[in-house]
């Protein structure tokens, strides 16, 4: 990318702009005892596809034995979830703590640096570009390298707030769209 961006702007990675960048883990399905009358939401990648931009809840939990015998972390509330293998390319923010599965890497914004929704919508649009990235033969995957490598064009905050009210004012209108369009028929 890299291209000339408007003064006060600057190209950075995910990676640069994150606190922590890091994907998460799977306990043995063979151990009940890490799955059963577990607490502690857990995301795979099927919970990010049907949650639209935010995730609420989950359809499976572990236990802290499951989180502390895998690579799995407790991801704080309103980081981003991003999906790395199969449905790649997957853009989420919870809004509960979670862990995650190793398809999956949490992005948790550095205070005052990134609105987590300007972060969001980019992601969400670099979708169709990516697939001149993904590894695999049988299963198209992006790696923790290639999604912290992801080149940002990073506004100073008011400007991502200000980007962020267009988008939404837009999507709101489109759906206003739609629902008269249905009203019409």
């Amino acid at each position: 990318m890299n291209k000339e961006l408007p003064e006060g702007w600057e190209w950075t990675s995910l990676g640069e702009t994150a606190s922590r960048l890091q994907a998460g883990g799977t306990p043995s399905t063979k151990v009940k005892e890490y799955y059963q009358n577990g607490t502690i939401n857990y995301v795979k990648i099927e919970d990010m596809a049907s949650a639209n931009k935010y995730l609420f809840d989950t359809k499976i939990k572990i236990t802290k034995s499951g989180l502390d015998n895998c690579s799995a972390w407790i991801v704080p509330e309103n980081s981003l979830l991003y999906s790395m293998y199969a449905s790649y390319g997957i853009p989420v923010i919870n809004k509960i703590k979670v862990a995650t599965n190793q398809a999956i890497i949490a992005f948790i914004p550095p205070e005052g640096l990134i609105n987590l929704d300007y972060i969001y919508y980019y992601l969400l649009s670099l979708k169709p570009f990516l697939k001149s990235k993904i590894r695999g033969t049988t299963q198209e995957n992006l790696n923790a390298n290639i999604v912290t490598n992801i080149e940002v064009p990073l506004p100073p905050l008011p400007e991502q707030q200000r980007i962020v009210e267009e988008i939404e004012e837009l999507f709101t209108n489109l759906d206003k769209g739609i629902d008269y369009l249905k009203a019409a028929q």
